[in-house]
């Protein structure tokens, strides 16, 4: 009986060990394949190959890695290395921002707000961007700021708005400077 104990034990240990080793392997491969991908993107120590680049984000996005799927997106978005699909851009965004990445999160608003690869739909689109204004996005507080200003999917609110845009502006977002400098002129 002790001796099945120890072996229960240490068959245990060992699909542990196994089970943590490639969860953790798994996590390098998507990370090293998506800096490859963006070293094709950029060209930095390789030709630059958009079709190359694609290609690792694609695999290192299905393995799970945030960037590898915030970067496919705007590859799929914007037609580079591989044919404009918006849909599919704003599906693996969505699984970006499901993992905390703000600038998906700022995506996803932009095209809810344009109707792009979604139904517009301003509520969304304000939801989004705020999502990563908290996370302290300058370009996302700026926008939520113009839609507290104008009453764009939410009830116009300029003390909000001019909050909003000090905060953008503070880290040195122009657009933010500009609208506060016109804000305070008028």
């Amino acid at each position: 009986m002790k001796n099945n104990k120890k072996l229960f034990i240490c068959l245990f240990l060992i699909i542990a060990l196994y089970l943590g080793w490639q969860l953790g392997l798994k996590s390098f491969v998507a990370k090293e394949a998506n800096r490859r991908g963006e070293s094709c993107e950029k060209g930095e120590g390789v030709p630059q190959d958009f079709v190359k680049a694609v290609k690792y984000w694609r695999w290192a996005a299905a393995l799970g890695d945030a960037k590898a799927q915030l970067n496919l997106g705007g590859a799929l978005f914007a037609g580079k290395g591989v044919q404009v699909d918006r849909a599919q851009a704003v599906n693996w965004w969505r699984k970006a921002a499901a993992q905390g990445v703000a600038e998906a999160q700022l995506n996803l608003g932009e095209a809810y707000e344009r109707g792009q690869g979604v139904p517009a739909d301003q509520a969304m689109a304000v939801e989004w961007w705020r999502k990563a204004a908290e996370k302290g996005l300058p370009l996302a507080q700026y926008n939520l700021g113009v839609a507290h200003f104008v009453g764009n999917g939410v009830p116009v609110d300029k003390p909000k708005a001019v909050s909003l845009w000090r905060k953008a502006a503070e880290k040195g977002l122009a657009l933010a400077q500009y609208n506060l400098g016109v804000v305070h002129f008028e």
